[in-house]
C-alpha cells in the first residue's frame, strides 16, 4: 500500500465512517453518542493496515529494531515540529 493505486475503498469507506462519528460526536449537539467508537474501529484499521507493511520489512536480511524504530521516532519527531 506505498502508492495510490493500491488503496482500497472498502477500507477508505470504513475510515471515513469511523472520522465522521468522529466528529459527529464532538459536534455542539453531541448528534452521535458513540464517537469513541470512531476511534475504536480506526485504531483497528491502522493496525491492520500497518501489519503487512511491518512483517515485509522485519523479514528483510538487513533488519534491525534500531534502525526500524529510530525511523519511526524521526518520522514522529519531523512531522510533529509545526506544533513547536
Amino acid at each position: 500500500m506505498d502508492t495510490r493505486s493500491e488503496l482500497r475503498n472498502d477500507i477508505q469507506i470504513i475510515r471515513g465512517i469511523a472520522v465522521i462519528a468522529v466528529i459527529l460526536f464532538h459536534s455542539k449537539e453531541s448528534i452521535f453518542k458513540f464517537g469513541y467508537l470512531g476511534v475504536d474501529i480506526f485504531f483497528v484499521i491502522s493496525g491492520f493496515v500497518i501489519t503487512p507493511k511491518i512483517l515485509k520489512i522485519t523479514t528483510q536480511p538487513n533488519f534491525t529494531q534500531k534502525v526500524f524504530f529510530l525511523k519511526k521516532f524521526l518520522v514522529i519527531d519531523f512531522t510533529d515540529l509545526h506544533l513547536l
